[in-house]
């Protein structure tokens, strides 16, 4: 007797609970797709204000939250919204619950460490942890994990978007 007809339906359906349990995935990671758009024009528009200079990646108030998206893209002038701040992969219940943002020149001149990370990112990166929610990642001076979703919906992995990327694409560097 054959096993393998009483057994297709199992496999059916786990295959479905995977499935459904990667559709609230998909949505976030089409979300920070949707809000790096506006994050990388206000870095850009705030670089232009200010000679040139990307904004720090911390903030002037609370220095102890260090590589998150600064207040001072939101106010005094709003070179975007602070709801686009909101990382959907980050803790809801934390105070910082924003996408991250390294400043390389900011956090690494002077060092031994910055060639390399000015070589990997140029002036700036911003990320989301994805669905590791492992934001810290990008921080590792071993390099960095990007998320790929053919690795699996809740694969391992940062989603990034920095100046070097842009300048792959043929938009013009700028300098700190």
């Amino acid at each position: 007797m054959n096993n393998s007809g009483k057994l297709r339906p199992v496999h059916i359906l786990v295959g479905a609970v995977i499935g459904v349990a990667a559709v609230p995935v998909l949505a976030q990671i089409g979300q920070i797709a949707d809000r790096f758009t506006p994050i990388l024009s206000a870095l850009e528009t705030y670089a232009v204000d200010n000679n040139g200079k990307f904004p720090p990646d911390k903030n002037a108030i609370d220095t102890t939250k260090e590589h998150y998206l600064p207040d001072i893209l939101t106010t005094p002038i709003a070179y975007m919204e602070p709801a686009q701040m909101e990382d959907p992969f980050a803790d809801p219940n934390s105070p910082y619950s924003r996408y991250r943002f390294l400043n390389t020149y900011d956090s690494y001149f002077g060092t031994t460490e910055y060639p390399t990370q000015y070589d990997r990112h140029g002036d700036w990166a911003v990320w989301s942890g994805g669905p590791s929610r492992n934001s810290d990642a990008l921080l590792s001076p071993f390099g960095i994990a990007v998320y790929d979703p053919t690795n699996g919906t809740l694969s391992n992995g940062v989603i990034i978007r920095n100046q070097r990327m842009l300048k792959e694409t043929g938009a013009e560097p700028r300098n700190q």
